[in-house]
């Protein structure tokens, strides 16, 4: 015999000596399942913003005095940076459109000066066609940018 049947066989003949001990001494081996009933009950709640609701300050102020002071700098401290980086980008969006127009200002004023330069010096075509495509430019520009800023402000709007 292997010494895999032999384990098999020496491992029933225990259980049957332990079932016959329990037969013996009246502990009859149960093999009903226990039926265990828990129950639990779970509160969840929520909130949106940076500011917790009064009861839930009143809960953390309870529990760590100074806490809801310290929360409410926090939101104060965020709010003011918040505040601080829009105007940053509003101010910065401003020189951008400043610094835009003034280079569009000094382009087209090189592209007149050029068209001038070139009709005064017998190149007419050459000197109309130039002003005419730095105009067409130009106007093209400013639709484009107002037709833009028409959908920023009803994009806005809609929100």
């Amino acid at each position: 015999m292997s010494q895999r049947s032999e384990r098999k066989k020496r491992q029933a003949m225990a259980r049957q000596r332990a079932l016959s001990q329990n037969a013996i001494t009246g502990n009859a081996l149960d093999r009903r399942a226990s039926v265990t009933t828990t129950t639990s009950q779970t509160h969840v709640s929520q909130y949106s913003g940076p500011i917790p609701p009064p009861e839930l300050l009143q809960s953390y102020e309870e529990i760590l005095p100074g806490s809801a002071d310290r929360i409410l700098a926090v939101f104060e401290n965020q709010t003011a940076h918040r505040i601080n980086m829009e105007s940053t980008v509003i101010r910065g969006d401003n020189s951008r459109s400043w610094a835009g127009l003034a280079c569009g200002l000094i382009v087209s004023l090189a592209a007149m000066a050029v068209s001038a330069f070139a009709i005064h010096n017998g190149a007419a075509l050459a000197g109309t066609l130039l002003a005419g495509g730095s105009l067409s430019s130009l106007v093209g520009v400013f639709v484009y940018g107002t037709k833009i800023r028409k959908e920023e402000r009803q994009g806005r709007q809609r929100r």
